[in-house]
């Protein structure tokens, strides 16, 4: 779910859930709210401010 490996079969805690839905969530307010060449841009953007610490 959070992409962290777990045992075969094993479900995930109660905490996860609240926590991956939220995630999803503001995933799904981005995709709705802008364009993919704006999002590449912010995401572009982003990734080169990391780049320079």
């Amino acid at each position: 779910m959070n992409h962290r490996q777990q045992k075969r079969g094993r479900r995930e805690s109660a905490p996860a859930i609240p926590v991956q839905l939220s995630v999803e969530l503001n995933t799904l307010q981005l995709l709705w709210e802008y364009w993919a060449e704006e999002l590449t841009r912010l995401a572009a953007s982003v990734l080169g401010q990391l780049h320079d610490v």
